[in-house]
């Protein structure tokens, strides 16, 4: 793991040297929060988004935020996605569609950030184009969970060049708290599995150290489509600072 912290550090330096010239230099557990604070100092504040795109590695807990952003009125936009629910899955994590639906749906225009096939392997998604155009023209709150691919195809979509929205970056208070976090929910995941008797799927320390090298470059990336950072230090705290871009206070 020693590569992989040093690779982090060396990324995260790399944004907050992006955002906040001078401060890359600061020590490593204090870059998060420059970064926070960097991209809230400058950003307009005052113009509610009609929607957020909530993105970020693996275990930083998106799917905790979420929930946080739910009970207060914040509708989940859930892609859709053309393989089976796997054991342990929420109904509503993604919509669940089959390979003609999909096909049908990616012919007639009506997915944002379709699934670039050449680079898929195993299944195919992307964002229903109605239920994004129907929730923005009922001006209700909603965002959606989605990687670095996702933020890069959403910035560049015609449809939404004049819909006020943000790209919101979940960071992990440090990298080995990311570490334990994705050591706990791959361990979550092998238990499911095992329990619905599909052992074979379960995870080993070569997809951990796969899921951190993806994460180092989502991070890397991200200064081209994040305009807020928020560190998952504590969840009830990112939430609220999160709700605030919709002008909506917590319970």
């Amino acid at each position: 793991m020693k590569e992989q912290s040093e690779k982090w550090d060396q990324a995260l330096r790399s944004v907050v040297g992006h955002f906040s010239q001078g401060s890359e230099d600061e020590p490593a557990e204090n870059l998060p929060h420059i970064l926070e604070k960097s991209t809230w100092e400058k950003a307009d504040q005052e113009k509610p988004r009609q929607f957020l795109l909530m993105t970020g590695p693996s275990g930083v807990g998106k799917g905790t935020i979420g929930r946080g952003l739910e009970s207060q009125g914040v509708v989940r936009v859930p892609r859709i996605i053309t393989r089976s629910r796997r054991p342990g899955e929420p109904e509503n994590e993604y919509h669940f569609v089959s390979q003609a639906e999909y096909d049908e749906l990616l012919q007639q225009g009506k997915l944002l950030c379709p699934t670039d096939r050449s680079t898929s392997a195993t299944s195919c998604g992307g964002i229903e184009k109605d239920v994004i155009l129907s929730a923005i023209k009922e001006k209700k709150p909603f965002y959606i969970d989605g990687g670095a691919g996702t933020a890069r195809q959403i910035k560049k979509e015609p449809e939404l060049q004049d819909v006020d929205f943000s790209v919101v970056f979940i960071l992990p208070p440090t990298f080995k708290e990311m570490v334990r976090r994705l050591t706990n929910r791959t361990g979550q995941e092998k238990e499911l599995l095992s329990k619905a008797g599909d052992e074979g799927r379960t995870m080993d320390p070569e997809v951990l150290a796969k899921r951190l090298e993806i994460a180092i470059t989502h991070l890397r990336e991200s200064s081209e489509t994040t305009d807020f950072f928020v560190v998952n230090d504590e969840a009830d705290r990112a939430a609220q600072r999160i709700l605030s871009l919709f002008n909506v206070k917590g319970k």
